[in-house]
């Protein structure tokens, strides 16, 4: 597809207005990483700073900032109730007429810098600023400088006056760390659908590398808990050795459950082993297409020990054990699937311990996350390859989210998308140092730029 000259010229004065205004690009990023917004805490970054910039630098036709109160999709075990206002925050730029549609969509929370944490942090987590290329600060990768570009993009073409065919929507919104879509993603969402607007496809900011990322993990969360018999810590010798006749030893004088949730932990990684291997893509996994340099890494499955506890007293063989794990999964596998494995996997260990086929361990799974998936070959994601390619003159990669993100619920709303923004899960985010790449956001926000213009059309009035 060839640029008309009109449409042309466009994309340099875009290119050279964002060049132009890099400086700015970065401020703007430093200042919104400043809010504390933790999730649950929104309500300051999104009232006293977004709010203000779309209402005053902006010329979006319509400004939305409202909260959704109460939501039937709100999950009632991952939910955060502050009982705070959390609004969302919208903007529409009505096209002219004869476009396709655009939404742009990203969360302004982010997960909180714990006091153990914060001691490994080498800058202020809350006011760092730019060094040596890179924007530090809790949420400039996850994902607040991926707002900045799609903020940017769009500012781009408002200050040089360029109108679009096809309607451009933007929400930011609260609760994704927790995956509060209810009052997040799904309530903006249907709000501007029920005002009657209609998205062709969208682009979540989330930080992918700046590749494309048309499919995303699915993700359940799952904790173990084991039973052991709690006894003096002295009593260890009777445990693990047979004693004369008429003297108790093994289970029958304690038994420490730390070993054995152990060795099931040990079971899962075989089969999370067994799972790379078996689970391959030539997009999501192998990768990246068509050029293979996804910056994530190869595998498309993990099963993460993340939190792992036993016994709660010093002197004590520990009486329980229990680990809290995240599982996660490609989109071709379904939740279930993936579960009923790992729960057969469990079960091939147990059978084999008497202790535990008498106290069978207890798993439950207390969250999950769905992964999304959209055709590489949408028009959506290949005008976005064409867009990408065009304002970086290097080829994108096609590749998929490790991670999970709100796209899912803008597509069982009907609404196709990827994830595309700087940043990567790599560097630093829900951890120490957390930085994005300031290259990479002034980049993202010239691909985002170029492709509304593609995307959307360029009015010739």
């Amino acid at each position: 597809m060839t640029d008309s000259p009109q449409n042309a010229q466009t994309k340099r004065d875009i290119a050279a207005w964002i060049d132009s205004h890099a400086d700015q690009i970065v401020k703007f990023c430093s200042s919104f990483v400043s809010y504390q917004s933790v999730t649950g805490d929104e309500l300051g970054v999104q009232r006293d700073f977004l709010h203000p910039f779309f209402k005053d630098s902006m010329k979006w036709d319509e400004v939305d900032l409202s909260s959704v109160v109460s939501d039937k999709e709100r999950p009632n075990l991952w939910s955060v109730d502050t009982g705070k206002e959390r609004p969302n925050l919208t903007g529409v730029m009505k096209g002219t007429g004869g476009g396709r549609s655009l939404l742009f969509n990203g969360h302004v929370d982010v997960v909180p810098v714990t006091q153990s944490q914060l001691v490994l942090w080498t800058v202020d987590p809350w006011n760092a600023g730019a060094k040596d290329g890179k924007l530090y600060g809790r949420g400039s990768s996850d994902m607040k400088g991926g707002i900045t570009s799609m903020i940017w993009a769009v500012k781009a073409l408002m200050d040089l006056g360029v109108k679009t065919k096809g309607t451009v929507g933007m929400e930011a919104v609260v609760g994704e760390e927790e995956m509060e879509h209810g009052i997040g993603t799904t309530g903006a969402t249907k709000r501007l659908l029920d005002k009657g607007y209609h998205f062709d496809f969208a682009v979540d900011t989330e930080p992918t590398y700046n590749e494309i990322h048309p499919m995303s993990s699915g993700m359940f969360s799952m904790e173990i808990y084991v039973q052991g018999k709690t006894v003096h810590t002295s009593s260890r010798n009777r445990m693990h050795f047979p004693q004369r006749a008429g003297l108790d030893f093994g289970d029958a004088v304690g038994v420490d459950a730390l070993p054995k949730l152990l060795g099931i932990l040990d079971t899962l990684q075989r089969l999370a082993a067994d799972w790379v291997q078996r689970w391959r893509s030539p997009v999501w996994g192998g990768g990246g297409y068509p050029m293979p340099t996804d910056f994530q890494g190869l595998g498309l499955a993990s099963i993460s020990v993340d939190v792992l506890q036993a016994g709660d007293m010093m002197g004590m063989i520990p009486g329980f054990a229990k680990a809290s794990l995240l599982v996660t999964y490609p989109p071709w596998v379904t939740k279930d699937d993936a579960f009923s494995e790992v729960k057969k996997a469990i079960d091939s260990y147990v059978v084999l311990d008497t202790w535990l086929k008498q106290h069978p361990p207890k798993v439950t799974t207390p969250h999950s996350w769905p992964p999304y998936e959209t055709d590489p070959n949408h028009p959506g994601c290949q005008t976005l390859a064409r867009s990408f390619k065009e304002s970086t003159g290097r080829d994108p990669v096609i590749s998929g989210f490790r991670a999970v993100d709100d796209v899912v619920f803008l597509q069982k709303l009907g609404i196709p998308g990827v994830s595309l923004g700087p940043g990567d899960i790599s560097l630093g985010c829900h951890g120490p140092d957390e930085y994005v790449p300031v290259d990479q956001m002034i980049e993202c926000t010239k691909a985002l730029a170029f492709f509304i213009l593609d995307w959307c059309g360029e009015s010739e009035s």
